[in-house]
This record gives structure tokens, C-alpha cells and sequence, in this order.
């Protein structure tokens, strides 16, 4: 209990400190300090696609050298894609997008939200809109810069090559939870969650320090966050459970685990995606069972219909007609006027044989179906 306190209350001591350095934070950002950000996101996010989406030729982008196998040029993103329609007045186009300081409600320092809604251009009169593979990458509205004045801007997160150095890396390049808390929330930023980074039980193993995200783009639930240690600064593993069927392929009784690797530097779209794997429908149980009760708020599922059962009845005659009465009951009459009844449970699909070739399917949900074999 004393380490579990301690852990909270360290966490807490950090998070106050850097917002209570913000005190002056909600002066204006000076417009050269936009401007070079702007500058900075947009080629990054063009960079980003050019280099990783599968629809684009990459060769378009680059210049080789020595047997073909060394990049020694790299061409203007900008130019490449938006030159075909804009000719030589691409120059005069900037992204739209908007720039605020991060986070929203109480800022921390040199740190920038920046924002957008597709990617539009304007050059202060006419606007443009592309579809630059948008439907390969989600959750693109929402970027994170780490900017200090008269340096380079950091790319911390969004879908961009990542450029994780000070303050994310301490004097001595040693992980210890401080930086991997704050790691985690400047990388997912991205998933716009809502109610900050917390520990997730337990905080610390031998190969991770983990935490959870609540209530974000990924989940209406939680998501388990792993730092690994071995690799921090270029990869953060994100986990979470469902049986949403948007993510399971239209089945909703099983539990599948999705798990995103964000990493730094991916060298190919399919590096970009989840993994979703089924599971045994025990694992949460077991998890919560014998580790954290924590594991409950990464599990997000979806109500699920009753599983329709199918029994079939035979008769002694040949079916005549079927109808259903109002207790509820299935009245089955055969061609010599006789009337079976077939008590009508919910969740159940009944086939209803007799001598003769017709069947009759009554659904459960009262849909009678008639069948000539």
C-alpha cells in the first residue's frame, strides 16, 4: 500500500509542477513562432505520406546515389503533391490548420496543439482540399509540438516521423517513471483522451512501466499504455479489449485484443496498424482474477443480442398451416384439421417438420416461413 501511495502521490507532485510553471502561459503566441511551426507540421505531415502510404510512389520524393541504394536528396513533399494542380503558385498555399498551446485548459511549456480538419490549403483568398491517402490514416486531426523559441520544433504526436529527445530524455538517457509519464502524455495527445494519464496496477514490471488513458478516440473505455524499457523513446505499446464489431468483422461474442505499436520511425504503412487478436472470453476474468482489478477498465464491449438457438419439431401429419397465438404458443394444423401446440420460448428458431415435403420456419423474432422441399 505505501508503494501504491507513494507512486500516486509522485505522479501528482509532477503533474502539479509543470502546471503550476504554466501561471503566465495564456499570453498569445507571437506569429513567428506560429509561422515556424506551421512550417514544420506541414512538411511533416506530407512527409509522413509520402514516405508510408501505399498508394503514393515514393521515388517522386527522393534522389539516389551510389548504386541506387543511398537517399542523398530529398524533395519539397509540399511541391511533389500539390505542384500536378497548382503549377508554380503551390508556394503560396499553407495548410489550414490551428495552433494552440497544449494542453487547452492549462498549458505546459513550449508545447503546441496544433489541429486540423482534412488537408486544405489556402493561399489567404482561394481554398483547396486533397485526399492525400486520408483514408489510410486515422486519428489525424490532432498533433503535439515541443517548440522552443529559436530551436527546432519537436514532433511529438500525430501521424508524423517522431523526434523524442529533451525533455523526454533525461542527462543520464535513463527511463524512469517521470519520463515515461510524461512520454505518454505528450505521444497521445494524438488520441485526443480526456481525463489525463494515470498509473495502471501494476505501475512498474520488469520489462514496462504501464499506465492507462481513459475516454479516447481508441476507446470509450481505457487503454493499457506500455513503456517498454528496452525501447522507450521509439515505441509505446497501446492495448484495450472488445467486442465491438466494427473492430471484430461482425463478431460480437468473442473478445479480441487490439494492439497499436506506435513507433517513432515506421518503416512501412503495415507497421502503422493494429494487431487484433482473438481471445479466450475467460482472459479479462483471469487477468482481473489474479492481477488488478484495473484490467476491467481496459475491456470494452458492445450489448449483445441473445444467441438464437434452433430446434426442430416433428409432427404426425402433414403440416397444414402454422400461426402463432398470443400466450406465447405455436399452433401447428396438418391437412386432417388435428392442432399440435409448441410452447414459444424467446431466443429460438423453430423448424417444424411432417410427413409430407412442406416445413415451416417460425424465427424468433415471430416471422413464419413457409418450405416446400
Amino acid at each position: 500500500m505505501v508503494c501504491k501511495l507513494s507512486v500516486a502521490v509522485f505522479l501528482s507532485f509532477l503533474i502539479f509542477g509543470e502546471v503550476s510553471a504554466q501561471k503566465s502561459s495564456n499570453d498569445p503566441i507571437p506569429e513567428a513562432i506560429k509561422s515556424k511551426i506551421q512550417e514544420a507540421v506541414e512538411h511533416e505531415i506530407l512527409w509522413y505520406r509520402a514516405a508510408l502510404c501505399p498508394e503514393v510512389d515514393f521515388e517522386r520524393f527522393v534522389t539516389r546515389g551510389y548504386a541506387n541504394n543511398i537517399i542523398i536528396a530529398r524533395r519539397n513533399p509540399k511541391e511533389v503533391f500539390l505542384s500536378d494542380s497548382l503549377g508554380y503558385h503551390w508556394q503560396d498555399y499553407k495548410m489550414i490548420m490551428d495552433i494552440t498551446k497544449w494542453p487547452e485548459d492549462k498549458p505546459k511549456v513550449n508545447s503546441y496543439l496544433i489541429k486540423k480538419k482534412g488537408l486544405k490549403f489556402t493561399n489567404g483568398i482561394d481554398t483547396v482540399s486533397y485526399d492525400i491517402c486520408n483514408d489510410y490514416f486515422d486519428y489525424d486531426e490532432n498533433y503535439v509540438v515541443y517548440y522552443q523559441e529559436d530551436g527546432i520544433p519537436q514532433m511529438i504526436s500525430g501521424n508524423v516521423f517522431t523526434d523524442i529527445s529533451y525533455p523526454f530524455i533525461n542527462k543520464l538517457k535513463k527511463v524512469r517513471l517521470v519520463e515515461a509519464h510524461r512520454l505518454v502524455e505528450f505521444r497521445l495527445a494524438q488520441f485526443n483522451y480526456r481525463s489525463g494519464v494515470s498509473p495502471f496496477e501494476p505501475y512498474e514490471t520488469q520489462d514496462y512501466f504501464q499506465f492507462k488513458i481513459d475516454k479516447s478516440l481508441l476507446s470509450p473505455k481505457s487503454v493499457l499504455v506500455r513503456v517498454p524499457k528496452s525501447d522507450p523513446f521509439k515505441t509505446i505499446e497501446l492495448l484495450y479489449y472488445t467486442n465491438d464489431t466494427t473492430v471484430t468483422k461482425g463478431d460480437i461474442y468473442g473478445l479480441y485484443e487490439v494492439k497499436y505499436t506506435l513507433k517513432s520511425k515506421p518503416e512501412t504503412y503495415e507497421e502503422t496498424l493494429p494487431v487484433i487478436t482473438k481471445m479466450d472470453r475467460q482472459f479479462i476474468n483471469e487477468k482481473i482474477r489474479n492481477e488488478s482489478k484495473a484490467w476491467g477498465d481496459v475491456a470494452y464491449f458492445i450489448e449483445m443480442p441473445p444467441i438464437i438457438q434452433q430446434e426442430t419439431v416433428t409432427i404426425e401429419g402433414k403440416i397444414d398451416s402454422v400461426y402463432i397465438g398470443d400466450d406465447p404458443i405455436i399452433f401447428v394444423v396438418d391437412t386432417k384439421g388435428k392442432q399440435t401446440e409448441i410452447p414459444y420460448e424467446i431466443s429460438t428458431d423453430y423448424l417444424i417438420k411432417g410427413k409430407g415435403k412442406r416445413q415451416v420456419l417460425v424465427k424468433e423474432n415471430g416471422e413464419i416461413i413457409y418450405k416446400e422441399d
